[in-house]
């Protein structure tokens, strides 16, 4: 799941999808920017209908706003009144790896503890894992080639085999 838009976690999102299509068979990307897909996010909209079947891992980057919200769903009462069932919801998906790609240290107490339900959680830079720590597992910076490659295989493939 990830930002497309054209924003800084957009960015960071296109060069970790980058790393991951050199060393995943199959990838879907699901967008959660409003406006869906966007400049060279535009050629990745095929990733969007990837059949997913079997494990997979789960990686979000995105804006911290994304990562979890209360719904408000209005449900209707039997004597004609209406109700609201309220229930904070977030990106982690139950029963697979979840891995958190984080770009920025700027998060509320509840983003902050809806990322640490997360099996991993992976920064850009060590700046920004230095606002993270114990809680950032792996620093790892896109740019860093064949490195970057092996630890983000490390932590996503024996899972989603």
């Amino acid at each position: 799941m990830a930002a497309t838009d054209g924003s800084p976690a957009s960015s960071v999102a296109w060069e970790y999808l980058c790393l991951f299509m050199r060393i995943h068979p199959r990838i879907r990307v699901a967008s959660v920017s409003a406006g869906g897909m966007r400049g060279r996010w535009e050629m990745a909209m095929p990733l969007l209908s990837t059949p997913m079947v079997g494990p997979f891992v789960n990686v979000v980057c995105c804006d911290p706003s994304r990562w979890t919200w209360v719904q408000t769903c209005s449900m209707p009462n039997p004597d004609g009144s209406s109700s609201d069932a309220v229930a904070r919801m977030g990106l982690y998906t139950v029963g697979v790896k979840n891995v958190l790609i984080v770009h920025t240290a700027q998060v509320s107490p509840e983003q902050r503890q809806a990322a640490l339900a997360y099996e991993a959680i992976v920064a850009p830079s060590e700046e920004v894992a230095s606002a993270w720590l114990p809680a950032c597992t792996h620093v790892i910076t896109p740019t860093d080639g064949d490195r970057a490659l092996a630890a983000l295989r490390s932590i996503t493939l024996a899972e989603a085999a």
